[in-house]
């Protein structure tokens, strides 16, 4: 299954479609506030075609660090680290890393960060269950810009709610890391000139 995202650069902010067009899922929220600080709302399509609330994230940052940030599903109210457990890559790339998840069937998945982008795999056998594929644009070419999207594996669509709350949450965690790493960079450069 995709799920193709109305903003490739703001999952928290972005309407997450079926390739019928059909809005499954919405996350929203304001822009952030001047501690770091945002609240993302995740709404679902339910078969009446109204939307139900499905989770809130509480992103707490203060430099750099999202370990105050809960995740709240109906009457669930969990400090994300709890959700989300910090694994290990092996020093594969310094700096990013995985989160480890138990998903509703018992089985222990990992959402393994790049600068580009997240997967989330079955822990035990490393097979993808969920890949993100960011926005592809040609410049001054006639192809076709392709959205970001999702792309769930049959094995991931008995808790798509599940990826889709983790993914919110491991994408704005992703992001600040690429902004963070971007501005060291640039004030490496320009130190070094």
């Amino acid at each position: 299954m995709q799920l193709s995202l109305s903003s490739s650069s703001h999952p928290w902010r972005s309407d997450y479609c079926a390739p019928s067009g059909l809005v499954l899922y919405k996350a929203e929220s304001p822009h952030s506030s001047l501690s770091g600080g945002i609240t993302v709302s995740i709404s679902k399509l339910m078969p009446n075609n109204t939307y139900s609330p499905l989770a809130e994230i509480e992103y707490h940052s203060s430099s750099g660090s999202f370990k105050d940030s809960r995740i709240r599903m109906g009457n669930v109210n969990l400090l994300a680290k709890e959700v989300l457990r910090k694994g290990d890559l092996k020093g594969k790339l310094k700096g990013w890393g995985e989160r480890l998840y138990t998903g509703p069937d018992g089985i222990e998945y990992s959402w393994k960060m790049t600068p580009d982008n997240c997967e989330l795999i079955q822990r035990q056998t490393k097979m993808p269950i969920v890949t993100f594929h960011p926005k592809e644009e040609h410049l001054f070419s006639t192809k076709k810009i392709r959205p970001a999207f999702l792309e769930v594996l049959p094995q991931g669509q008995h808790m798509l709610d599940d990826i889709i709350i983790t993914f919110v949450y491991m994408e704005r965690i992703r992001s600040e890391k690429t902004t963070t790493a971007a501005v060291a960079d640039t004030v490496g450069a320009i130190a070094g000139a």
